[in-house]
């Protein structure tokens, strides 16, 4: 899944111009949301505006997505916030992975103490479904003053997958009592 989630954003980021960016997208797995963002900002322009410590939650009514890594700590930057995404409140907490990279609502980003524009990459899996976190479908994103952006793709949750697959079964049984 996560090679998949790594191919959509590749794909996003090969058709996007030079600026740098971060791609997220969203997958439900399971009984679960899986938010994965990859890319890099360019901060050379701006200065930290305070600090804070690495937590959890998506907040879709508020366009706030909060994914931590390891270790505590970060650079909170002013960078305006995405859009709502969502009607949700939910979504508090997750096990998240990777680097830590928030989006506050506010207008402000944070990254890992030092963050100097590498790449960074990582996964906030929540309990639940798009449809319980009140997720919207479409193309959400947030400018920098330095022409970068953040950009999160929320995609259709596959819900009619399921029945597609037991019909597709039910079929198959069918046609082999035929034989």
């Amino acid at each position: 899944m996560k090679q998949l989630l790594f191919a959509v954003g590749l794909a996003a980021s090969l058709g996007a111009p030079a600026s740098a960016a971060i791609y997220i997208t969203t997958a439900d797995v399971g009984p679960n949301v899986v938010f994965s963002f990859a890319g890099s900002l360019n901060l050379t322009r701006m200065s930290a505006a305070g600090g804070g410590d690495p937590d959890t939650a998506v907040r879709a009514n508020l366009g706030s997505i909060l994914f931590a890594g390891p270790g505590f700590g970060m650079d909170i930057y002013n960078i305006p916030s995405l859009p709502a995404f969502g009607s949700g409140n939910g979504g508090g907490g997750g096990a998240a992975t990777g680097d830590q990279f928030k989006i506050f609502f506010g207008d402000q980003v944070g990254f890992a103490a030092g963050y100097a524009g590498e790449a960074i990459s990582g996964s906030l899996t929540v309990a639940g479904s798009s449809a319980s976190l009140g997720l919207i479908t479409g193309v959400y994103e947030s400018y920098a003053i330095t022409g970068d952006f953040i950009r999160l793709t929320i995609v259709p949750a596959p819900a009619a997958a399921p029945l597609l697959l037991g019909a597709l079964g039910l079929f198959g049984l069918v046609r082999r009592k035929r034989a």
